[in-house]
């Protein structure tokens, strides 16, 4: 999933993977995300800010819980 947002600015010490210039909702969320099998990433594209989210096969279970 990919969101784009603008016109916006990441602050120059905003690292999301490091856990550097977050908010409380983003440390939350960062907090949240498990370890394997969820990556998301913001990233500065001219004038936009772009949050992307991937999530792979091992995250996204098939069938019902608890198998």
């Amino acid at each position: 999933m990919v969101i784009r947002n603008g016109p916006a600015i990441l602050p120059a010490t905003f690292d999301f993977a490091a856990g550097q210039g977050l908010g409380i909702g983003l440390e939350l969320l960062r907090a949240l995300l498990p370890p394997q099998g969820a990556a998301l990433t913001f990233r500065q594209e001219a004038d936009e800010v772009v949050a992307e989210l991937c999530l792979t096969a091992s995250i996204l279970g098939i069938g019902p819980m608890g198998e």
